[in-house]
């Protein structure tokens, strides 16, 4: 059921990206909660729901999303697993070369989001260390 409500709420971004703006982050916040609710029931062992959000929010407007991932496999008690992933790997590659990868450091060092901050950096140091293995 969860799922059925995220694709509902993929689709209204989707709808919406060329609309107003103020709409779009809207969908996008409605997104992130779904996302943060979604974290407990994820299966690190089939990650085609994460897989499918990666290949629809590739773009740069969706930077908050890429966040909300990185938050989302940070909370996971299976984190390591998920984060050892190669297509999580490989999105972590392209979006942190990005032009708005910076709107994602903006947001993780703003004063009230500590949490945020120690989230993405346990994801980090895990593909970090995935790479080296």
């Amino acid at each position: 059921e969860i799922l059925d409500l995220l694709d509902v709420s993929i689709d209204l971004i989707l709808a919406n990206n060329n609309k107003n703006k103020i709409i779009l982050e809207q969908h996008i916040q409605t997104f992130r909660i779904g996302l943060l609710s979604y974290c407990k029931f994820l299966n690190p062992n089939d990650l085609s729901f994460l897989d499918k959000v990666i290949s629809i929010f590739h773009e740069n407007q969706y930077w908050l999303i890429w966040l909300t991932l990185f938050e989302v496999i940070s909370l996971h008690s299976d984190s390591s697993l998920i984060i050892s992933n190669k297509k999580v790997i490989d999105f972590y590659k392209k979006a942190s070369l990005s032009a708005t990868w910076s709107n994602v450091i903006k947001e993780i060092n703003k004063d009230n989001n500590l949490y945020l901050k120690e989230s993405f950096q346990t994801s980090l140091e895990q593909i970090m260390k995935k790479g080296i293995e």
